[in-house]
């Protein structure tokens, strides 16, 4: 059931219009039927009945059902219209059709005609509203949307969104301008935007990156959802486009970023390390809530200290470490980082992680450190948390100088 539906039928014979009227209301309890005894008095209660259907009589004084569809048509190009006509031809209803007719139904003899009448009423509507449906959301989305032929890609519809994002007015993509958005670069060519709509026709949804050319030959980066869809009864496919292009500038300029801080990382004059505390600090946060001394506590069970190191993650060292240590790799001094402690080193992180626990995000001491040939050496050891990960301890920095 489409829900309630208003009926405009225009006949020049009252009295038939009234029983059609009574037969369908009688019939569809969601029926509003209005009536109107002439085209001219229909054309005037279109505006103020707003029907969901006009059901009209061919033979009519001041002019007959087609040219009373054409009228419609000027101002409401797709309200259903169904022509009840007692003049029946193959030629009135070729014409009633080529007019933009929904329907075409013969008047008979009997009851069982309004019934088939209230059944093409409901069918048009319903369809109707369907498209209305249809063509709303494809006009309300805020992404770009094409409709696909999936047996050869042709596109059969576009919205305005995607029209403005490359360009072109609707009229020129549907035209042929399928082959002019894609970049023509393997892999985003058309051959290749074709066999993914045939594909996925056959075997279901996918996302995908891509890069269209807009009609002013720059490339624009999207990401495309592709879908199968029944419209119409019609097998199709749906591609909903995204404009990525402010996303990748963003990925660009985060990359860029990386570059530099990698550059500074490597090249500062000091030793670095970026470390991941997240798992030591939950096991020192759990130590400092059972014991009421946590640096008592950790002098006199050096073994926890070494626990706490333990889950520590090393994520980097900068290449300054790997001499100043004197290791012959990064993979090496990572591997080895208990070579380098003193006793001077563990006394320096058994403070640091009593900071730590009692939520501190900054350390400095001064302490000493052992190279891998067995030197001794001293040195400023500096703990800093950035503000983004105060809260997990998943990035830490470490230099000593």
């Amino acid at each position: 059931m489409v829900g309630p539906v208003r009926v405009l039928l225009v006949d020049d014979e009252p009295d038939f219009a009234d029983l059609v009227a009574d037969f369908l209301e009688r019939d569809n309890d969601q029926f509003t039927v209005v009536t109107a005894t002439s085209a001219s008095e229909g054309h005037d209660r279109l505006a103020e009945e707003n029907p969901d259907c006009v059901v009209s009589d061919y033979e009519m004084r001041d002019r007959n059902g087609i040219e009373f569809l054409e009228a419609i048509r000027e101002e409401y190009p797709d309200l259903p219209f169904i022509l009840f006509t007692g003049k029946g031809s193959e030629a009135v209803a070729g014409e009633a059709i080529s007019a933009g007719a929904t329907g075409y139904l013969q008047k008979e003899p009997g009851n069982d005609q309004y019934l088939v009448l209230a059944n093409r009423i409901e069918n048009a509507v319903e369809q109707h509203r369907a498209r209305a449906n249809y063509r709303e959301v494809f006009r309300k989305i805020p992404d770009g949307v094409l409709l696909h032929d999936p047996t050869d890609g042709t596109v059969l519809d576009v919205n305005q969104k995607f029209c403005d994002m490359l360009g072109y007015s609707r009229d020129e993509l549907l035209d042929g301008g399928f082959t002019a958005i894609h970049l023509g670069e393997p892999p985003h060519t058309t051959e290749r935007a074709e066999h993914l709509v045939r594909k996925t026709a056959h075997e279901g949804s996918r996302t995908f990156e891509w890069v269209d050319e807009t009609k002013a030959g720059d490339p624009l980066p999207v990401e495309v959802h592709l879908r199968e869809a029944v419209i119409d009864g019609d097998q199709r496919v749906l591609a909903v486009v995204r404009d990525i292009s402010d996303r990748k500038e963003r990925e660009r300029e985060l990359e860029r970023e990386r570059e530099r801080y990698r550059s500074l990382f490597e090249n500062t004059p000091v030793v670095m390390w970026e470390e991941d505390f997240s798992a030591a600090k939950a096991y020192v946060d759990d130590l400092a809530a059972e014991v009421d001394d946590l640096g008592t506590y950790l002098e006199t069970h050096p073994e926890e200290l070494h626990a706490i190191m333990d889950r520590i993650d090393i994520i980097d060292v900068n290449r300054n470490a790997v001499q100043y240590y004197g290791a012959d790799s990064k993979a090496e001094l990572m591997a080895n980082l208990d070579r380098l402690f003193t006793e001077e080193a563990f006394d320096a992180l058994r403070s640091m992680w009593v900071d730590i626990a009692a939520g501190e995000t900054e350390f400095r001491a001064e302490t000493s450190y052992r190279t891998f040939d067995g030197q001794r050496g001293e040195e400023i050891l500096e703990m800093y948390v950035p503000d983004p990960y105060t809260e997990d301890y998943t990035h830490v920095y470490i230099t000593g100088t």
